[in-house]
């Protein structure tokens, strides 16, 4: 008795995508969501990372129209709401 495999076995689905990504149609909906996507991981590094810089030049050039001696400079400003802190830092009189 003689055993041959002729045909082969289906692909693991651990091994693939499914759907697979060749029949992925780019329909309105997806791009949007790919747009939503990216704007929203691009908000959230803006503001972990460069919002309090931002407001801190905001509040420098601010300051700076009132002051007639001198410059004030700060690097950043953030508020902590649940500690009851206020936080300037790099703060140049």
């Amino acid at each position: 008795m003689e055993l041959s495999i002729t045909s082969q076995a289906p692909p693991s689905p651990w091994n693939g995508t499914f759907p697979p990504l060749e029949n992925l149609a780019m329909d309105s909906d997806f791009v949007w969501l790919l747009c939503a996507l990216f704007m929203s991981i691009s908000w959230v590094v803006y503001v972990t990372y460069y919002n309090s810089r931002v407001i801190g030049f905001i509040i420098t050039k601010m300051l700076n129209r009132f002051v007639k001696k001198g410059y004030v400079k700060i690097g950043s400003f953030s508020i902590s709401v649940l500690s009851g802190k206020i936080m300037f830092r790099m703060l140049l009189l």
